[in-house]
């Protein structure tokens, strides 16, 4: 049997390999910062990796990768001492990393698709008919 359990991304960074992974207790944590929801949170995310630097930009992207990485292994990391970490020559590879990181732990589209094909193929099987 395979292992199930999620593996994340990893990063190096701050001169350590470290692994990024949206666990429910990251997520949580990220709206709680961010006053918002994730999606939108995410999308700030996006910006920084198009290189974008606007302060709204910087600071939640800041407070999402302190999270993740504190995430890890019940870290306590500060967002200043992450905020040193990242500089202008790693800011949008990081930025990148956080989407892949957030992209594998979604379910793949076509996964969501099958299973809803699946129900449709009998659809009288729950009825009885």
């Amino acid at each position: 049997m395979s292992d199930l359990r999620p593996k994340g991304v990893e990063i190096e960074i701050g001169g350590q390999k470290r692994t990024l992974l949206f666990t429910i207790n990251a997520i949580d944590e990220i709206q709680e910062k961010c006053n918002m929801p994730l999606l939108d949170a995410m999308k700030y995310v996006a910006q920084a990796a198009d290189g974008e630097t606007d302060h709204d930009t910087v600071q939640n992207f800041r407070a999402i990768i302190t999270v993740l990485l504190n995430d890890e292994n019940n870290g306590s990391l500060t967002e200043k001492e992450v905020g040193r970490m990242i500089d202008i020559g790693n800011y949008s590879s990081v930025a990148w990393t956080v989407l892949n990181a957030y992209g594998i732990s979604n379910p793949d589209p076509d996964e969501e698709d099958d299973e809803e094909d699946e129900e449709d193929e009998a659809p009288n099987v729950e009825t009885g008919q």
